[in-house]
């Protein structure tokens, strides 16, 4: 007589159900854990991917920075301006505006698109939209160029070519560090580019060996005309302001230093209380990027700082 087959009872079935559907879940969590973890890590990368993309071009932008008074012409205007957007305190991000001339790639389609020139950069945050999660307004940095000379261009184009730098930026912030050693954030002198200027009044005479022009701190009133031959390194450039000298400044160079007086590389008539003005820029810039990293519930920001030595 053959024997009987052992069947699993009802009891023993539900248990093996429950284990495996244990089983399954446990499986289920780790695998939404993993794919979550890439998420994160994904967008993580992309955020580090987006600053170092927007820190990399600006500090290419300031390397190229034209260290001078004013923009050369026959542009108008102060060379860096840093401008605070939105007041700062009362826990608001802050939105600061850069705006420096420098070297440019022209834009557009003709025969010089890509050649290299020069012109006013701005990046600025704008496009702000309300957070979902209820947290700060983010927006987009843009990268601007506002108008720019090109090969075989007497005068500047208008311009408004713009390039999405990174989105989901919550704030873009710029510190400068001036000669004492302090960060400062942007004011009403750094938004004009007045901060970055030193102004003076110099004599013009001729050097009695016939060596050329000199200059030198004027008799009266010379403001801050010895520092800025003192700091003028040979080579530097130096913006004469004088109603006798035309209506457009003239930029000249420091050609040699004679002890407190400077010998310059153009020859001008003797004249007394020149205005001179000389580019003073900050040491360095401190620029901060906060992004958005995540959306929903999972969200978090990632804050990315850079500083930037001006070598204008």
């Amino acid at each position: 007589m053959r024997p009987t087959a052992r069947r699993f009872t009802l009891v023993e079935l539900l248990v093996a159900i429950g284990i495996g559907l244990v089983l399954i879940a446990a499986v289920a969590a780790i695998t939404q854990q993993v794919q979550r973890s890439i998420s994160d890590s994904t967008r993580r990368e992309d955020a580090v991917r987006y600053a170092r993309v927007v820190l990399g071009d600006i500090e290419r932008d300031v390397a190229n920075l034209v260290g001078a008074a004013q923009a050369p012409d026959p542009f108008t205007g102060n060379v860096l301006e840093i401008e605070a957007v939105e007041p700062r305190g009362s826990g608001n991000p802050a939105r600061d505006r850069l705006r420096l001339f420098t070297v440019v790639r022209v834009p557009g389609g003709g025969a010089a698109a890509g050649a290299l020139g020069r012109g006013f950069v701005e990046y600025s945050l704008e496009d702000l939209r309300p957070d979902p999660g209820g947290g700060p307004p983010r927006g987009t940095l843009h990268r601007r160029i506002l108008e720019y000379t090109g090969p075989g261009d007497t005068a500047p184009v208008a311009a408004s070519v713009d390039s999405l730098v990174a989105d989901d930026v919550i704030s873009f912030q710029v510190e400068w560090l001036d000669a004492s050693g302090t960060y400062r954030q942007p004011s009403g002198a750094t938004a004009d580019g007045s901060a970055f200027s030193q102004l003076g009044k110099l004599d013009i005479v001729q050097d009695p060996g016939g060596l050329g022009t000199r200059a030198k701190a004027a008799s009266a009133a010379p403001g801050q005309a010895a520092a800025i031959l003192t700091q003028t390194p040979i080579g530097g450039e130096l913006l004469l302001i004088r109603p006798g000298l035309g209506t457009a400044p003239v930029r000249v160079l420091v050609r040699r230093r004679l002890g407190a007086e400077v010998l310059l590389n153009e020859r001008l008539p003797d004249m007394s209380g020149v205005e001179v003005r000389r580019f003073a820029g900050p040491v360095l810039l401190r620029v901060t990027l906060t992004l958005v990293v995540g959306r929903g519930g999972d969200a978090q920001t990632a804050r990315f700082s850079k500083t930037i030595a001006v070598l204008g």
